[in-house]
């Protein structure tokens, strides 16, 4: 149901030594009607707020996007968009962004830490990161 989402994020978020936040943003073009009574729908059982952008504006897209995914991660993830990200006939942009903060049942091994490939989104970069292996 609607209400099942919300309800087992607040179930993690009050766990215990769990520090968890979950944001949710719904961009518009500044040209595209939403309805009403939808925007009521997901804000109330999601807890999606809806905004309107100017996507033929580049610089304010990623500066508003980037802003609000930092600011939701507690600045962990600081671009989602980069730079020269351009999609001036877009109509719709969801961004859903985690924070998490918490103990793992069974701890990784510092040992059982290697060097990996991270690929980026569309596959044009890579990007070396520690991978955690659990045995």
């Amino acid at each position: 149901t609607g209400n099942d989402v919300p309800e087992l994020i607040r179930q993690l978020a009050a766990a215990d030594g769990v520090l968890m936040a979950v944001a949710t943003k719904f961009y518009l073009a500044d040209s595209t009607t939403l309805h009403e009574e939808y925007n009521n729908t997901v804000s109330k059982n999601f807890d999606v707020t809806a905004e309107r952008l100017n996507f033929r504006d580049q610089q304010l897209t990623v500066q508003t996007v980037n802003s609000f995914v930092s600011d939701a991660t507690r600045g962990m993830l600081k671009k989602l968009l980069s730079d020269d990200f351009s999609a001036p006939d877009m109509k719709a942009f969801l961004v859903n962004a985690v924070y998490f903060k918490g103990q793992w049942a069974d701890r990784f091994s510092e040992d059982s830490t290697q060097k990996d490939v991270f690929h980026g989104i569309k596959g044009d970069r890579e990007v070396r990161i520690n991978v955690y292996n659990l045995s």
